[in-house]
């Protein structure tokens, strides 16, 4: 019984975790070479340009003089900050099998221990 409830709490922070990873990338404005290789397509940027308004979208395209995405066009030169996040699968895949391998084992400590208690207390 106590498995099967651990089981369901494990089962459950898996589901919560499962919504994925995401890694972050800050630029100053001044890195304008690191923007443009390091920002990829389908990034969500987040940019403060020169003249202090911001704009933010999804990445669809990266010239050597230009960032854009939902008709936006930003020139690396008019960056002042630069902010970029990306899912990263790989990391949501290993989190979600460390999880579940965290689940089966603690399942398998309570049945262990709750075996021992058994037989434990039935030879008294």
């Amino acid at each position: 019984m106590r498995t099967r409830i651990v089981l369901a709490i494990c089962l459950s922070l898996l589901l919560l975790s499962a919504g994925g990873c995401t890694t972050t990338h800050v630029w100053s404005g001044s890195d304008a070479a690191g923007i443009a290789t390091e920002v990829r397509l389908g990034d969500e940027a987040q940019i403060r340009l020169t003249d202090g308004s911001e704009v933010a979208f999804v990445v669809t395209e990266i010239t050597p003089e230009t960032i854009r995405g939902a008709g936006i066009s930003v020139r690396f030169e008019d960056i002042e900050s630069m902010r970029a996040e990306r899912d990263n699968p790989g990391a949501t895949a290993i989190l979600i099998t460390a999880m579940i391998g965290l689940a089966v084992a603690i399942g398998e400590v309570i049945e262990f221990s709750e075996a021992f208690g058994d037989a434990v207390s039935g030879s008294n």
